[in-house]
């Protein structure tokens, strides 16, 4: 097995590092050594977590695997780092150890010659061209480099016996701006030039060039500019740029020579580090060599014809967000590699948990080191991906410490492996090796701009990922009741459908059975809700046990559950569910007494001729329990025995109707488009010394049998106000609640009509189920309204008052979903159920649908959303004695932004 050694740098492909690494690697090759380069992307990046992110690639070396390591730690920007890094080897390497460019106390160092270049330099211009009269631009003040390059000018100067004002000295910062500003200094003394300026790099000559043109100044006549580095730029610039290389080639042979004694224990003769300067036509000289000779290409190929990463079809991201499977994501990764060709291997490395995204991105993701078990998902030699297809493997994985498998392959050859870092911001994904095979070619700079597309490519992947499985682990949630174990309603529907569907055409019949568990109040508040809670699951678990094939059960609310049952005979198989129910449930409360549990239950069937319309199916069943419910309640109500409290209230309400004193507000009801207000609901209000509720009012109307009064006084008073102020009411609806069993008659009657009749087409009378109609009297009342203009409400919705069939029986113009379907509807996936049936009803039938009881912003969206035509609650607008004339332009502006999103999603 061949010697191996590490290096560790930043930026590979910038132009010293790769021919500092060349020499090298030359040098390596020539005495058969294996090399493993370790880089971070760039010197430093913007930001603390990126910085952390680039340079965990140093975590990753095993520092057992290596006979010796050069450290390019001036390459190596991030703040605080170097330190930490030079101790992490002194406390981890024993070996040998050269630092290039930075002296330290711990290893061995050399550094690159910036003195001679720029020696050679300022005596060009003083030999060849007797400029005297010159500038010096240097790097950042205390920099090594910086000093060296100042000494250089300085001697060369003083040997000519030349003199330098201390304001032709500046200290810049290797980049445009240091030119820029150096320009600036010149130029405020405009009659005291140099003739010309040595700078210590290329981008500052560039900078300083540029702002000396601007300013009328012609390069080189007026003043001559010598440069360093000899970047691209200064290369192609209008004037080439007279500089010279930084001798890196030179270093990287003497780092080599240096290493290489230290493991061998023998000496290699140091490298010639003579200097050469690149004569340019910056500094005035004419006779010079221009670095671009022709424009034509070495090749017929284009970047658009092999679509490279600078092509205008390069789709790599597009193409990543696009797949959902691990395996097509990395497949088409491998098969974009081609646009970092040629290299004779690739590999990608991935941590342990790169198939679970929620803890390979998320908060717990791995930020320092590597796993100790690595993937090599993907895997490329020179074949293409599509002629080899063992290129991607989720399987193939191998100890973190051995690096990469193929380290310890029998090769005729020494190679280069270069590790780079997987990473977005700190969060480390793994790693990618690149290697050349026996070639001294290195990646160049597409390479790192398509590893940083990769890596957002991968965050982008997984973020989708990890919301995908959110939303299964959520759909999961939402289909089962935690508490029972049974089906929610969710659930329930969707494996209600599916069974309907196997049994459609097969002669067989559907029932639905709601159930509602009596007296649960009762036991929370005696035994405390832990016995209410044992009531339940017993229930839940009688009916789990019930249930056989072609039946479903679920759980709907705290008290209420859903039994679903396909049957050649579904009154027999109801009967015999019912009857075990009747005798009660027994279970053992909180304190392990034995108690019993019973529920009331109503039941619907349909045939299974075609699909029914399980919402509605459903919707009408449970309506049908919360009408026994509210009858139960109203029934107690009525006859029990008054206590003190209601019978001081019950001689207040007798008070009221003998003086007429209620009184009305009015409530704003708005529309779900534009939040424009449609109408107002007059509720009745009452300010006197004992406090009373309208529903209060009601209770004990009925218990002094005055209800009728109640209704003649309502249509009074609204109207009095209305006829008071009549401009507040123009154009606006106005809903009337009325009470059905308690019409008015003979020349009420006719004063009511009078009253409709002047205010044509403006009035809506709503109908709260206390006692019904009968349909005589119905049909009457239709007619008459019809006539007068007069259109109707059913109110309470999906209360209990109302059900299904009074949809067909009141052909009502709107219909008011009650206030408890529409609490909390936004969190409550079957209360949205509800609801929706209620719209895709109505609007199939010109029914408008207002909301009652929308308080909250998230109620206010979720409604418009479902498809509801107005609103009315608190949180649009609350009852006032006069009316408003618009609501909140903020919460007007939040509904038509609801209404327009809801309308994009449609389409």
């Amino acid at each position: 097995m061949r010697k191996r050694i590490g290096v560790l740098l930043a930026q590979l492909e910038e132009n010293t590092q790769k021919r500092f690494m060349r020499a090298f690697m030359k040098e390596a090759y020539d005495y058969d050594y294996d090399i493993c380069v370790f880089s971070m992307y760039q010197k430093y990046q913007e930001t603390d977590l990126r910085n952390t992110g680039d340079s965990n690639i140093f975590s990753l070396i095993q520092y057992s695997l290596f006979d010796g390591l050069v450290i390019m730690i001036d390459t190596i920007q991030t703040p605080g780092f170097a330190p930490v890094l030079l101790q992490r080897v002194k406390d981890n390497f024993h070996g040998p150890v050269i630092v290039v460019d930075q002296e330290n106390d711990f290893f061995d160092y050399i550094l690159m010659d910036h003195y001679s270049p720029i020696v050679e330099l300022t005596n060009h211009l003083i030999d060849v061209h007797g400029y005297k009269k010159i500038a010096f631009l240097g790097g950042k003040e205390g920099h090594p480099h910086s000093v060296q390059r100042l000494d250089g000018f300085l001697v060369a100067m003083h040997s000519h016996g030349l003199s330098i004002p201390e304001k032709w000295i500046y200290h810049g910062n290797y980049w445009y701006q240091g030119g820029h500003e150096f320009a600036a200094i010149l130029l405020a003394d405009r009659d005291n030039l140099p003739e010309a300026v040595v700078c210590a790099n290329d981008y500052m000559a560039i900078g300083l060039a540029s702002r000396l043109e601007e300013a009328g100044l012609r390069i080189p006549e007026d003043i001559a500019i010598v440069g360093y580095d000899s970047c691209m730029e200064g290369k192609t610039a209008p004037l080439p740029l007279t500089s010279a290389d930084i001798p890196a080639p030179q270093c990287g042979k003497m780092a080599f020579c240096k290493l290489h004694s230290a493991i061998t224990h023998t000496n290699l003769p140091e490298p010639d580090l003579d200097p050469e300067i690149i004569i340019g036509g910056s500094c005035g000289c004419k006779d010079f060599e221009p670095v671009i000779k022709k424009v034509n290409r070495e090749h017929w190929k284009t970047d658009n014809s092999v679509v490279s990463y600078y092509s205008d079809f390069n789709h790599i991201t597009e193409d990543m967000l696009c797949q959902t499977r691990y395996e097509d994501f990395f497949h088409t990764l491998a098969l974009y590699s081609h646009q970092i060709r040629p290299f004779h291997n690739f590999w990608m490395c991935l941590n342990d948990n790169f198939l679970d995204p929620a803890s390979f991105i998320g908060e717990d993701a791995r930020r320092i080191g590597y796993s100790d078990t690595m993937n090599m998902v993907i895997k490329l030699g020179e074949k293409l991906p599509d002629q080899d297809p063992d290129c991607v493997d989720l399987n193939r994985s191998f100890d973190r410490k051995i690096l990469l498998p193929e380290l310890y392959e029998e090769r005729s050859y020494p190679t280069t492996f270069v590790f780079n870092p997987m990473f977005f911001e700190d969060r480390c994904f793994g790693y990618v090796v690149f290697n050349q095979g026996p070639s001294l070619d290195m990646y160049e700079q597409t390479y790192r701009m398509w590893m940083r597309n990769v890596n957002q490519g991968i965050e982008a992947f997984y973020r989708q990922k990890a919301l995908f499985t959110l939303i299964e682990r959520i759909k999961a949630d939402q289909v089962r009741d935690s508490q029972t174990g049974l089906y929610n309603y969710r659930g329930f529907h969707e494996t209600l459908t599916a069974l309907c569907k196997e049994n459609l055409g097969q002669r067989k019949t559907l029932a639905i059975l709601a159930f509602d568990l009596e007296s649960l109040k009762e036991i929370n508040e005696k035994y405390g809700r832990a016995s209410g809670d044992c009531a339940i699951q017993a229930f839940a678990l009688f009916l789990s046990h019930c249930a056989r094939h072609s039946e479903v059960c679920g759980r709907l609310s705290s008290d209420e559950f859903l039994f679903g049952i396909i049957s050649d005979d579904c009154d027999q198989r109801t009967e015999e569910i019912v009857s075990r129910i009747d005798t009660g449930i027994p279970y053992k409360n909180a304190f392990l007494e034995d108690q019993i549990v019973r529920a009331h239950h109503e039941m619907l069937e349909t045939s299974l001729g075609e699909m029914p319309d399980l919402d509605f199916l459903i919707n009408q069943t449970v309506n049908a329990v919360n009408l026994y419910k509210k009858r139960l309640l109203i029934e107690k109500n009525t006859f029990a025995d008054f206590t003190e409290e209601d019978i001081i209230k019950c001689h207040e309400v007798e008070k009221i109707l003998d003086q007429s004193l209620l009184t009305y507000n009015f409530q704003p009801i708005v529309s779900a488009q534009d939040g424009k207000i449609y109408g107002y609901e007059a509720l009745m209000r009452y300010h006197g010394n004992v406090a009373l509720t309208p529903l209060e009012i009601l209770r004990f109307a009925a218990s002094l049998e005055r209800l009728y009064d109640i209704e003649r006084y309502t249509f009074q008073g609204v109207f009095n106000t209305i006829d008071a102020n009549e401009e507040s009411f123009i154009g606006k609806k106005i809903f009337i609640n009325s009470l059905p069993a308690h019409q008015l008659q003979d020349e009420d009657e006719q004063a009511l009509f009078k009253r409709f009749t002047d205010h044509k087409g403006q009035i809506v009378v709503e109908y709260t189920e206390q006692s019904e109609f009968t349909d005589e009297a119905l049909s009457k009342c239709k007619e008459a309204y019809s006539r007068l203009g007069v259109e109707i409400a059913l109110d309470d919705y999906g209360s209990g008052y109302s059900n299904a069939n009074n949809l067909l029986r009141y052909t009502p113009r709107y219909v008011k979903v009650d206030h408890m379907l529409i609490s909390g509807i936004s969190d409550n996936a079957q209360k949205r159920h509800f609801v929706k049936s209620i719209i895709d009803y109505a609007g199939k039938n010109d029914i408008l649908v207002l909301a009652e009881g929308v308080e909250t912003l998230e109620e206010l969206r979720t409604v418009i959303d479902l498809g509801v035509d107005l609103i009315q609650g608190f949180y649009t607008g609350r009852p006032t004695p006069m009316p408003a004339s618009s609501i909140s332009e903020e919460i007007a502006s939040q509904i038509r932004r609801s209404y327009s999103k809801r309308n994009q999603l449609k389409l």
